[in-house]
């Protein structure tokens, strides 16, 4: 999701400065994938338990709620802000729902680093929305969301990656 969040954020720029832009975040997502490719081979060497399956299933559900919930939330606020003719604040209203799921997922998982993406998002799309209603050029409305929330979610994915056991043993 952060290379498509700065997709969005390079229809702002010229080809001279988004080209290459464009290529690190290529390169960035290619390590990342990577990493979970190797995460995913480790995890399918543990033994499942009974029990560790039933939980993996409600996990799934819950996770699945929780993203149905995002889509729906974003969806309907894309919608009113268009409608209302205010569609320069659709990233930065996106980038908080999407923080926002992030506070859902930290309960769902158990992890506290979603909290911290989750507060990085809703700081995003609150900057962003303090510039834009100050009068800063509409570009920023796509800029800051754009590589605010791809920063915070690749470096959400680089801690996992590096502090999750199984990317280390393999």
């Amino acid at each position: 999701m952060g290379l498509t969040w700065v997709g969005s954020a390079l229809l702002t720029l010229s080809s001279l400065v988004a080209v290459p832009v464009l290529v690190a975040s290529v390169a960035v997502v290619a390590v990342q994938v990577t990493g979970a490719r190797r995460l995913r081979r480790g995890a399918m060497t543990m033994p499942a338990s009974t029990p560790a399956r039933a939980s993996l299933r409600k996990a799934r559900r819950s996770f699945t709620l929780v993203t149905v919930g995002e889509g729906a939330a974003i969806a309907a606020a894309g919608s009113i802000l268009a409608r209302s003719g205010h569609s320069l604040w659709i990233p930065a209203v996106i980038c908080a729902v999407v923080g926002l799921h992030f506070v859902a997922l930290a309960r769902l998982f158990s992890l506290q680093l979603y909290n911290a993406t989750a507060m990085a998002l809703c700081l995003v799309a609150v900057i962003t929305m303090i510039l834009g209603a100050t009068g800063s050029p509409a570009s920023l409305w796509q800029l800051v969301p754009g590589f605010g929330a791809a920063l915070a979610l690749w470096a959400t994915s680089a801690r996992l990656l590096v502090a999750t056991p199984i990317a280390s043993s393999t």
